[in-house]
């Protein structure tokens, strides 16, 4: 407003302080004035109020908007204190309550877990531990929730899962050490104890992976799960995909610990020793092919089928004589991009088998030279294997069997028209089987380097050649390759336009008019047209490569057949197409069809010939079964049968018969494997015998002096192994009885003295261990079962009926 003068009162003399600053710096005695007696006056002070102060009082004041606003943040401030204290004051309660809670159920599963990982036996399944080891992993704060954060409600400074569940965590590694390493490398010693069972390439993988377990210097986790993973596979058929995905998951887990610096368990001396002599006796040249093929197994090269190859009517006109379905043919790897793929991992495949040198404690390395011979000797394997990959699709590639004349018009039209399947099958598995001119992406890449070199140097011989006139011309070198000079027969026969297999395709339209004449006469009652048709496809067949010529020559036998009327020949083409190949590549000479062979028929193969519906089966009763008299005990065949054209001896008949009685005792549930129930009853032991230990399939069998329990047993039994095993205490001087395999309870009843009853269903079964005995009664059951295994071991494949 402004700057007003004013005075109300005076005091003293106005001159007394001049005066004495002025004394004092001119160094003089300061004087004293004398008072001032006037009373003091008031100057410019009315007019200040009545015209300033007063009229202009309500000017200023509170500010009653801001005040309000002052004490609402006072009042906010407050009730945020307030809450925030019974906020904070809840959430540690609740933290409270819960972690006190967390605390009593981790205490209550650890004692659960605690006490079942008590109960574990020391041996056995993988899959027996694995319920336990899911529920130590899946621990509040364990292991499966390592990487998780503390819940919100749980924190507040009271959080307890920090502590136990690294203790979980803890715990986890803990029972993996002592429960599946374990199994794990017993699994192992298992596979390595029958190695005579085992590929050597598989065998060589598992020592590897086993020495890596003892050995943290050459320790690599991914080879030892990925091994563990495919063991799974093999081992626990009968296990889910979750189970098998839960033990892969405990199988890292463990080869984490390893990683981690957990201590290497001690493997056995003696059988790595044993299975380094065994391995030794394989080519060096043997594993590196094997290692190429399991590479290139894993990159998932295209496939070769017939079905594919041949187009769509293929599937309508061709068939595999082994049962195997068209869309199966040969591994992309015997290819000619499965060709350039090998030879260019050839060279690094060889480099990491001498890095793997440890694995047969091999310790000097191949020289150069050496190695170039290991190269070429791997090729050669290849070559080998690529021939017989070809030679076996070619041969089981077959024309279906006609079963009408009007069919057999159809087919060979088709087979002779411009999208036969057969030139598309034929051309395409020349293609496949020509490797002459492949090249790897390397040699591409060094070919024009090169080239130019090569067009010096061929100036250089043809200029110093010149002069020598009289010199013989040379003659042109052929590259040497195994699989091209093999083929060489279908390649000629598939070259050229036109080239040969058109002209011998040109041949099947004769033979489909041939055939619908046939056709016609039959349905008019008229004798078959004459004509020479199938007799020049016979005659084209001879020498002809495969598939082509046995085409050609089952064209000629299902038309001669059909034209004929020889109902024998129709089906002895159908039987031979298929059931009888079949017979012979799967069954004949094996176990246990003959008792000594080595080799076991599998599960899947013998199904597949003997069981209800089966090859056999099915032949019989869609061909043969109104044909014969089974009333008897013996079958035969009916009257109109042997009067008529089929003409099949009766020692054929009886084959089919042990078949049947082949498929009533092994497939009594109808199922597609064989299977077996029995119960195993101990009668009597040694006295030297303090126990027996029968182990079937998983399933045990125990007996001591005054505890002769009987058990019930199922093949198979869904636990996986096919192994059997007895054991006698004190034990005997051979150890372990032990066999396996699909057939592994039978080879055991060979080892011992089986001995029928006059009960169809019961049989008398004693060890000899050492001279001490043990006698058990096996109760089959039913009357019709495989024990009785003379019709089993008189069966034999029939080739023609």
């Amino acid at each position: 407003r402004g700057v007003y003068f004013s005075s109300g009162t005076q005091e003293g003399s106005p001159l007394d302080r001049v005066m004495s600053a002025m004394a004092a710096s001119f160094g003089l005695e300061r004087q004293a004035l004398a008072p001032n007696a006037a009373s003091g006056r008031s100057y410019f002070i009315t007019t200040l109020l009545q015209q300033v102060i007063f009229p202009e009082a309500e000017l200023a004041g509170v500010n009653h908007a801001l005040e309000k606003r002052r004490r609402a943040l006072q009042w906010g401030a407050v009730a945020a204190i307030a809450i925030a204290f019974v906020l904070l004051g809840a959430g540690m309660i609740t933290s409270y309550v819960r972690n006190r809670a967390y605390v009593a159920d981790m205490e209550a599963k650890s004692a659960d877990i605690a006490r079942r990982v008590a109960a574990l036996p020391a041996q056995g399944s993988t899959l027996q531990v694995l319920p336990v080891l899911d529920d130590l992993r899946q621990l509040p704060g364990g292991y499966d929730d390592r990487e998780k954060s503390a819940p919100f409600l749980m924190r507040f400074g009271l959080y307890q899962g920090d502590k136990l569940g690294e203790a979980a965590r803890i715990a986890y590694r803990k029972v993996l050490q002592d429960t599946l390493l374990p199994r794990l490398q017993q699994r192992m010693e298992d596979q390595l104890r029958r190695n005579g069972a085992n590929s050597p390439e598989y065998l060589y993988e598992v020592l590897r992976v086993y020495l890596m377990l003892g050995d943290a210097s050459h320790f690599d986790a991914e080879s030892v799960a990925a091994w563990a993973a495919l063991d799974d596979a093999r081992s626990l058929k009968d296990a889910s995909e979750e189970q098998k995905q839960g033990l892969a998951a405990h199988e890292l887990a463990l080869m984490e610990n390893f990683r981690s610096g957990q201590a290497m368990p001690r493997l056995d001396p003696q059988l790595v020793s044993d299975t380094r002599l065994t391995l030794a006796r394989m080519p060096l040249e043997q594993r590196v092919y094997n290692r190429l093929k399991r590479q290139l197994m894993r990159e998932k090269l295209p496939e070769f089928s017939p079905a594919s190859a041949g187009g769509r009517e293929a599937v309508n006109v061709f068939m595999r004589k082994s049962g195997e379905p068209l869309t199966r043919g040969v591994n992309g790897m015997f290819s000619p991009a499965g060709y350039a793929r090998f030879l260019e991992m050839s060279n690094e495949a060889v480099d990491d088998v001498e890095k793997e040198r440890w694995v047969l404690a091999q310790q000097e390395a191949t020289q150069a030279a050496n190695r170039d011979q290991v190269r070429q000797a791997v090729l050669r394997l290849y070559y080998d294997d690529y021939i017989a990959q070809w030679d076996a699709l070619l041969a089981d590639v077959g024309l279906r069997p006609f079963g009408t004349l009007e069919q057999g018009a159809r087919v060979t039209n088709l087979l002779s028209g411009a999208d036969s399947p057969m030139r598309k099958f034929l051309l395409a598995a020349s293609k496949e089987t020509t490797l002459g001119g492949t090249k790897t992406p390397a040699m591409e890449s060094v070919t024009a380097a090169v080239k130019g070199k090569l067009d010096a140097y061929k100036k250089k011989l043809e200029s110093a050649m010149a002069s020598t006139d009289d010199a013989a011309p040379a003659a042109p070198v052929k590259a040497a390759n195994p699989v091209d000079a093999h083929f060489d027969d279908l390649h000629k026969m598939t070259a050229g336009s036109p080239s040969p297999l058109d002209g011998t395709l040109g041949m099947l339209k004769d033979v489909a008019v041939y055939l619908d004449s046939a056709a016609a006469a039959k349905r008019t009652g008229a004798a078959p047209p004459p004509g020479d048709a199938l007799a020049k496809v016979k005659l084209e067949a001879d020498g002809k490569p495969a598939p082509l010529g046995t085409m050609l020559k089952s064209i000629d036998s299902g038309g001669a057949g059909l034209t004929s009327g020889s109902e024998r020949e129709r089906l002895n083409a159908l039987w031979t197409a298929g059931p009888a190949q079949f017979c012979r590549q799967a069954v004949a000479g094996r176990y246990p069809i003959v008792r000594s062979a080595a080799q076991d028929v599998t599960a899947d193969d013998f199904g597949k010939l003997f069981a209800p519906g089966g090859l056999i089966d099915d032949f019989f009763a869609k061909n043969l079964a109104q044909y014969v008299d089974m009333g008897g005990a013996q079958w035969h065949w009916r009257a109109t049968a042997n009067n008529g054209s089929l003409g099949i001896p009766q020692a054929t008949l009886d084959e089919f018969q042990r078949a049947a009685k082949i498929r009533d005792a092994f497939f009594a549930n109808g199922g597609r494997q064989p299977s077996m129930r029995f119960d195993l009853k101990p009668a009597t032991l040694d006295p030297s015998i303090t126990k027996l230990t029968l182990d079937i399939d998983g399933q045990v069998l125990s007996a001591a002096p005054g505890a002769l329990t009987p058990a019930s047993f199922q093949l198979p039994s869904g636990k996986g192994g096919g192994q059997v095993k007895l054991d006698v205490t004190p034990a005997s001087a051979h150890g372990t009885l032990h066999t396996e395999g699909p057939w592994a309870w039978f080879r055991m009843l060979d080892k011992a003295t089986v001995e029928p009853t006059a009960q169809g269903e019961r049989f008398k079964v004693t060890f000899d261990a050492d001279g001490r005995k043990a006698a058990l009664e096996l109760t089959a059951n039913s009357v019709v079962n495989p024990f009785r295994r003379a019709v089993l071991e008189q069966f034999r494949c029939v080739g023609q009926l």
